[in-house]
């Protein structure tokens, strides 16, 4: 289901471009995102402070039945080159990955990156987005979320996100 997510999202863009839809960005402030990064799913909360440039905070959590907790914290930033319907923009994240096993100790991770991408506004309070990101990661000597542990880590990611405004 999840692999098909990207192929629906397309169509329905496609779809609804031929629709009416507002000629720029949504004034509004404040927004709630859910973002789709591999098998890993966030909640974004964008704060736009000006036409041209937005914050997010966001936060990750998974349980491993009871063997482990994953918990995350991020806090990303948008520039935006056009605040139109398509907004393009480019921006920053960072975050802290935290592993918290049962039996073991706790993990911590670090990872820092850049990004660009673009949202498209359906109407002031919904849009959609597709982000690339090259990331930067400093994994902790005892972790194995990126395979190495105590190295850092350079990798590329796409992220999905569908933003309600209020």
């Amino acid at each position: 289901m999840l692999k098909l997510f990207p192929m629906l999202l397309i169509i329905f863009m496609l779809y609804s471009s031929n629709s009416y839809s507002q000629e720029t960005y949504s004034n509004n402030k404040i927004g709630i995102s859910a973002a789709i990064q591999n098998d890993q799913f966030e909640i974004q909360l964008p704060i736009r402070t000006s036409s041209y440039f937005l914050i997010a905070p966001s936060i990750s959590f998974i349980s491993i039945g009871d063997d482990a907790k994953d918990f995350q914290l991020g806090l990303s930033n948008r520039i935006y080159i056009s605040p139109k319907k398509v907004s393009t923009y480019a921006g920053a994240r960072i975050g802290v990955l935290f592993n918290i096993p049962k039996n073991a100790d706790s993990v911590i991770d670090y990872t820092f990156g850049i990004s660009g991408g673009a949202e498209y506004y359906f109407d002031k309070n919904f849009s959609i987005g597709i982000e690339g990101q090259l990331n930067v990661s400093k994994s902790d000597d005892k972790s194995v979320r990126f395979a190495s542990p105590g190295e850092f880590i350079i990798n590329t990611a796409t992220v999905i996100l569908a933003t309600i405004y209020f």
